[in-house]
């Protein structure tokens, strides 16, 4: 067995696999055996969650070889069904003890490997687990074994980050990275939300930011003015997200201050 991120987050995932009747999962992927190009490489993926917070999945490949974790987006963003299934299991309580609230999100279906998506803990058997993410380092790729990175400290960081608000900033972590979606404040009148939509962009420019990400499901009451988004490995260089929201924040609202003064 092979455990990779939040050993907190470990002891619940154990959990989940004492209960996963590998085999009985199995049987629902050997129905399209005939119909899939090279049957060896896909598995039974089933997932559960929120579309603010973690998700908690489940996977069974072709020799019944289990393997459960927390990704950062829904698996099946990044790993299109190939088959849907109308199968559930059940492991809503663990979600639920891990984040403190209801999934409301439930997909399964037959995949194609590799797993496309960011894990940040899992829990599997050694020739599942450690094989795939032996084959993500022979390709230079970080999806499941981005777990290694993860300890208790950043775990517990990574959810309190996300679904956050940091002064004019919403926060959502994706597979990309900290994207953090800057909101115009309520008391700057409508008229002049393009003027500082202007500002934020050049404020923007100063910072270095490699990665870019979209993220299309946002509810908010305020217009986004513009987004950044963070690299993990800035992340773990110690770069704080707080700090950063708050000072972009500030320098925002003074230049535009200072803007409209002089109007």
């Amino acid at each position: 067995m092979v455990s990779l991120g939040s050993s907190e987050v470990v002891d619940h995932l154990r959990r989940v696999l004492e209960r996963i009747d590998a085999n009985q999962l199995l049987s629902h992927m050997e129905v399209f055996k005939e119909k899939l190009d090279q049957y060896h490489r896909h598995a039974l993926l089933f997932c559960t969650g929120n579309p603010d917070n973690f998700h908690l999945f489940v996977a069974v490949d072709h020799l019944a070889r289990r393997m459960v974790g927390v990704s950062i987006v829904n698996p099946f963003e990044k790993n299109l069904p190939i088959y849907s299934l109308q199968l559930t299991v059940p492991i809503d309580d663990v979600y639920e003890k891990l984040f403190s609230v209801q999934s409301n999100y439930h997909k399964c279906g037959i995949v194609r490997l590799p797993f496309n998506f960011k894990m940040i803990s899992g829990l599997g058997d050694e020739d599942f687990l450690a094989k795939e993410i032996f084959k993500e380092k022979v390709y230079g790729e970080r999806k499941l074994s981005f777990a290694e990175l993860i300890n208790d400290s950043i775990y517990k960081q990574l959810v309190s980050l996300n679904n956050s608000s940091i002064d004019l900033m919403t926060i959502r972590l994706l597979d990309e990275g900290i994207l953090c979606l800057l909101r115009a404040p309520n008391e700057v009148e409508r008229s002049r939300v393009p003027l500082l939509a202007e500002i934020a962009q050049i404020l923007k420019s100063r910072y270095r930011f490699a990665c870019e990400a979209k993220f299309k499901s946002i509810t908010s009451t305020s217009p986004i003015l513009t987004s950044v988004c963070i690299e993990y490995d800035k992340f773990f260089s110690g770069f704080d997200v707080q700090t950063f929201c708050h000072e972009f924040s500030r320098k925002l609202m003074q230049a535009y201050e200072c803007v409209v003064r002089n109007i």
